[in-house]
């Protein structure tokens, strides 16, 4: 286990954050449940994963209808739930940005982008008095988007990793993307990662150079 491998300690784990519902996403849940089952989860504003309620439309009733053909038997109860394969954890579903530690705080944005419309994902920001360091999954509804979100809570953005997802991305695109974070949002560092892309890897290089910080597993990015 990687975590094993880091000597990282998951009894010590106050929260975690779950960016969304993507399996290499969720995946390491299992482990550190057994290890530390009473985490709170901070988890997108999701149905299927998270012991959500379900939608009141979803059982509405028709009338006329048979019987033996209507949810519950013609009863259903005053709350419906959806499953998880974590059924005894403890989640807390984010729908707005939010402090939940001392100078940590978790930003939620909704995709607006094919393939992944409507899904909302989850970022970390922490403060640093060089301004935030934003720690993202995948960037689903855009690097920029939740840049954006975080520059609400503070304009000074110091650092943004993780995912920024430009996989298959035409390279006109990838380099407007990153001349936005320079130029327009300010960004100050980069640790790209993940579904960036080698071709990103390689535009993020070219227009942040001493400024892009190479990130991997096991690598150490200190904050100020």
């Amino acid at each position: 286990m990687n975590v094993a491998r880091l000597g990282v300690d998951l009894t010590n784990i106050d929260a975690a954050v779950v960016s969304h519902r993507h399996g290499d996403h969720t995946t390491g849940l299992t482990h550190l449940l057994r290890k530390n089952p009473g985490v709170t989860i901070y988890v997108p504003q999701e149905g299927a994963a998270f012991k959500a309620d379900v939608p009141s439309a979803f059982l509405a009733r028709h009338d006329g209808l048979p019987a033996d053909l209507r949810y519950h038997d013609g009863k259903p109860p005053e709350r419906s739930t959806t499953g998880s394969p974590w059924e005894d954890a403890r989640f807390e579903r984010v729908t707005k940005a939010k402090e939940i530690l001392p100078g940590f705080y978790v930003l939620t944005v909704q995709s607006q982008k094919p393939g992944t419309m409507e899904m909302n994902e989850v970022s970390l920001a922490i403060r640093t008095p060089k301004g935030l360091a934003v720690v993202v999954g995948c960037s689903h509804p855009g690097v920029e988007k939740i840049l954006e979100q975080a520059a609400a809570l503070e304009p000074r953005l110091h650092l943004v990793t993780g995912g920024f997802h430009l996989v298959v991305t035409p390279r006109d695109e990838v380099t407007r993307v990153a001349d936005l974070l320079r130029d327009g949002l300010k960004v100050e560092r980069v640790a790209p990662g993940h579904c960036t892309s080698e071709m990103g890897f390689a535009v993020f290089l070219e227009r942040f150079g001493d400024r892009f910080i190479r990130a991997g597993l096991g690598s150490t990015i200190p904050l100020p």
